[in-house]
């Protein structure tokens, strides 16, 4: 995710953290987005990322709901009205 341009990547069912890394840091500076850092990394389960105007937050779970609701849980700590951009489960 980069926080300066709100652009994110992601990949999943990667062998490796460090090729699944490594895909989704390429996929968000493709899309322009300077200052991209990972922000959740995680293994056979779902992941989620929201966003707020000021700040955004992730979170994983065995369930997408509960991933989507922790990311949500995370974000609200920095910002209002967050939503969730894009979420995600490993195979």
């Amino acid at each position: 995710y980069s926080p300066p341009t709100g652009q994110w990547g992601w990949a999943r069912n990667y062998r490796s953290r460090a090729g699944a890394e490594n895909a989704a840091m390429a996929q968000c500076r493709g899309a322009a987005g300077r200052g991209c850092r990972v922000v959740i990394w995680f293994r056979n389960a779902c992941g989620a990322l929201a966003t707020g105007p000021r700040g955004y937050g992730s979170g994983w779970a065995s369930r997408q709901a509960q991933a989507n609701a922790n990311a949500l849980a995370s974000c609200r700590q920095h910002s209002r009205n967050c939503q969730v951009r894009v979420r995600v489960c490993t195979g």
